[in-house]
């Protein structure tokens, strides 16, 4: 043992570092995957969570359960697919599809993070506003724009890709003591909350929001940004792999942790609000943060602020920095500068165009919502083919030499028919009553999950068949024998071998 790890050189070097270094260095990894938790909460996630809290209490938290569950599935098997496979999951969606079907998810990507990122400079104005900066004053709407595109432009290109994310992972848990002190003003009902955790059968009219909880979640995104966070071993062989799963693990459910009490904090604000006032079903931001006012005086409510800004501006970040990571994955080789954030040339352009489309629409005042379901309507659609892309990548010889095990197949089999139902239902919901979207979502899903199966049955199948015809062949193969050699006696066969059969001396 101490042999092996003589030669080995990352853990020569661990071994070197002292035990405060090496939990400094475990505590930044753990902080640079929190950027997962930065991108998930955003002002959508924000407005979302408060609502459902604000409308329906604690009766739908199972569904932020549900997601977690789907978004750390994605994550982990997007990033431990870059580890195992030594390939972003971009790389490997090109092995799969054509060039023209990679392009168009990337285009696809592209359209919904910069929708995204317009709800981002908005939601980032509303916090403003909300902390009392004045909301009818179309200069000052742009000074606020563009200070807001001037601070994410220097913080990416001045900074450090890996530091920026570690910072994010600690504006995320500074998030969580945030709307911690806003759910502390209003207090909680720990009993109901700890109900509302268990899954239950949504309450009427509630379908379409417990959809968009799971929805605000689990995002394609997210999987790409996994996938290009993580970072393979630099030795090679199965314990140095391991390793880096393990530690990848710790980061990714670190971050899925922080996303989820987040989101519960926020729900659980909303329905404080909710207790303490008149609810009468309508819900926006002014009225959340006016019968947060009247309910417990501006501490709650510049708590409530600070909060929606922090996740704004982390999460314009993010999506601004995952929108060319995602792009330079499934359009270029991993060796290609000019993809490589923040200073490639075409990552730089990505960014500039994304943040500058997005100050455009958030500074001339221009109704958002027309284009945050356009990117929910995308990303949506997108969704069920990242999941699809992750089950076949690690069913195929091309990319894992050996499949995964069955538990974690089936954890991407059901979030591929989790985000299947969402794409189905988002959908049919605009086109067909909330009910009958639900039920033809659902039954689309059910069918779909079925066929991914019997697909996968298929590809074990006959990789078991090819295995096992490789094995055969390799029997007959003549083995060198340098003693029959020597002797001039023919050479040893594979099969001599394997029956015990010893050679004439």
């Amino acid at each position: 043992m101490l042999r092996a790890w003589r030669y080995d050189a990352e853990e020569q070097w661990h071994q070197s570092r002292s035990p405060l270094e090496n939990v400094l260095a475990e505590g930044f990894e753990l902080l640079r995957w929190s950027v997962l938790a930065a991108s998930t909460i955003g002002p959508g996630t924000v407005i979302v969570c408060s609502k459902a809290g604000y409308q329906y209490a604690y009766r739908l938290l199972w569904a932020l359960v549900l997601a977690s569950f789907v978004a750390y599935a994605l994550q982990e098997g997007s990033a431990r697919l870059s580890i195992r496979g030594r390939t972003t999951l971009g790389g490997a969606m090109r092995k799969f599809m054509q060039k023209q079907i990679c392009t168009s998810v990337a285009v696809g990507i592209l359209i919904g993070n910069t929708a995204y990122q317009a709800n981002n400079f908005v939601g980032a104005a509303e916090a403003l506003y909300a902390l009392g900066v004045p909301r009818n004053n179309p200069g000052i709407r742009v000074v606020i724009h563009l200070l807001l595109m001037m601070a994410i432009l220097a913080t990416l290109f001045l900074g450090d890709v890996d530091r920026v994310s570690a910072a994010l992972g600690v504006v995320s848990i500074l998030m969580i003591v945030v709307f911690g002190v806003a759910v502390g003003e209003l207090g909680v009902n720990g009993s109901k909350l700890f109900l509302g955790l268990l899954p239950s059968v949504p309450p009427s009219g509630s379908a379409v929001v417990a959809v968009s909880l799971v929805a605000t979640t689990a995002v394609p995104f997210n999987a790409f940004l996994a996938s290009c966070s993580a970072k393979p071993p630099k030795t090679s062989g199965e314990r140095a792999a391991s390793t880096a799963v393990s530690s990848m693990r710790r980061g990714v459910t670190l971050s899925t942790w922080i996303a989820a009490i987040l989101s519960i904090l926020i729900a659980a604000t909303g329905a404080g609000v909710a207790r303490r006032g008149d609810v009468d079903g309508s819900y926006s931001v002014e009225t959340l943060v006016d019968a947060l006012r009247e309910a417990e005086g501006k501490v709650a409510v510049f708590a409530f602020g600070l909060g929606l800004y922090a996740a704004a501006f982390s999460s314009t970040l993010t999506v601004a920095l995952g929108a060319a990571l995602c792009l330079g994955s499934l359009l270029s080789d991993k060796d290609d500068a000019t993809w490589k954030p923040p200073h490639g040339k075409n990552a730089r352009f990505v960014i500039l165009g994304v943040n500058f489309i997005a100050f455009l629409v958030g500074a001339s005042g221009a109704p958002t919502v027309p284009v945050v379901l356009v990117a929910q309507v995308v990303n949506g659609l997108l969704l069920p083919v990242v999941a699809l892309c992750l089950v076949l990548c690690f069913e195929s010889p091309k990319v894992i030499s050996t499949p995964q095990p069955l538990l974690r197949s089936a954890a991407l089999v059901f979030s591929f028919a989790t985000t299947v139902f969402l794409a189905a239902d988002g959908v049919l919901s605009k086109v067909a009553d909330a009910s009958v979207a639900i039920n033809v979502a659902f039954a689309l899903s059910i069918l779909a999950t079925v066929g991914l199966i019997a697909l996968l049955w298929w590809m074990r199948k006959g990789r078991s068949k090819e295995q096992a015809e490789f094995e055969l062949s390799c029997r007959e193969l003549p083995v060198p024998n340098p003693l029959a050699s020597q002797l001039g006696s023919p050479s040893l066969t594979r099969r001599a071998v394997d029956t015990n059969v010893a050679p004439a001396p």
